[in-house]
């Protein structure tokens, strides 16, 4: 259901949703890059000290859920953790739609 006039509309026959989810990882991206601008020898400020703290917490959880041998799935298991967190706050913007809201998003597969 939407309440309202979309920011980010249909572009050359590409559905809302898609484009929706191209935002979601230009956000992604631009935060990494600022975290890895910011990147620091001695003690994190800012972003780096948000990231840390994000991926510290995700490591202690999955080695609590899973164990030593979770740390092989760290880098899949972060990337769905932020994507899916992004997006589903990206939804909470006036204007804005969560592309997690979508069964296309979550049913998508390869070829």
């Amino acid at each position: 259901m939407k309440e309202g006039p979309l920011l980010l509309p249909e572009i050359h026959g590409v559905p809302e949703i898609v484009t929706y989810t191209w935002f979601a990882m230009a956000v992604l991206l631009g935060l990494a890059i600022a975290a890895r601008m910011g990147l620091k020898r001695t003690a994190p400020t800012g972003v780096q000290n948000v990231f840390e703290a994000v991926f510290q917490g995700l490591d202690d959880y999955i080695e609590e859920i899973m164990g030593p041998e979770g740390k092989r799935y760290f880098t899949l298991i972060g990337s769905l953790f932020l994507f899916i967190l992004i997006s589903n706050l990206q939804g909470l913007v006036p204007g804005f739609e969560s592309p997690t809201g979508n069964i296309n998003t979550k049913a998508a597969r390869g070829g």
